[in-house]
């Protein structure tokens, strides 16, 4: 990504609200305007900060998704047993990950958290395709009724997802 005097502002504000109100990006850009790195180095270093944040962003799409799968097979499965493993996946697993990335307990980092947010609905889907490719292995089969069900749009909140019980959600979704 070639960078021009042009687009540091709009840098600063993408990728401000992604790390620490963007402190290592603007220690890279004084640095830069202070001719203590070179125009390489700068750039190099945007490019490195705009990769890592689609990683997080990546990352925190692939909790949400395990999340809602898992709300899906306790809610629509049949195999009452594997509940209990499930709901302590969504609590242990995939919860605290994501709520980390976002620094959910620090107060939002609103850029990060609108786009996990905007990503809901194709998390919701990827989630349900998932759901009917299990369903058709011979190991998940309890899950095949459950196909009908399943939501054409994402039924929680990011902050329901996050910090709602995860029996409340169950029911949520069995009641729909």
């Amino acid at each position: 990504m070639k960078i021009t005097n042009d687009t540091y502002t709009e840098l600063l504000e993408y990728l401000g609200g992604i790390f620490d109100d963007g402190s290592r990006f603007v220690a890279y850009l004084e640095a830069y305007q202070q001719g203590t790195v070179s125009r390489e180095d700068f750039e190099n270093a945007c490019n490195e900060i705009f990769t890592e944040s689609k990683s997080i962003l990546n990352g925190c799409n692939s909790q949400v998704i395990n999340i809602l799968l898992h709300l899906f097979k306790i809610a629509f499965g049949t195999d009452s047993s594997l509940y209990n493993g499930w709901m302590r996946d969504i609590v242990a697993k995939h919860r605290p990950p994501l709520m980390d990335d976002l620094n959910w307990d620090q107060g939002p980092q609103t850029s990060m958290i609108n786009k996990v947010i905007a990503h809901l609905p194709i998390s919701n889907a990827r989630a349900i395709h998932r759901y009917k490719e299990l369903a058709k292995l011979p190991e998940y089969s309890d899950l095949i009724d459950g196909v009908s069900r399943l939501p054409t749009e994402c039924p929680f909140t990011l902050k329901q997802l996050l910090e709602d019980d995860v029996q409340v959600l169950v029911s949520r979704l069995r009641r729909n």
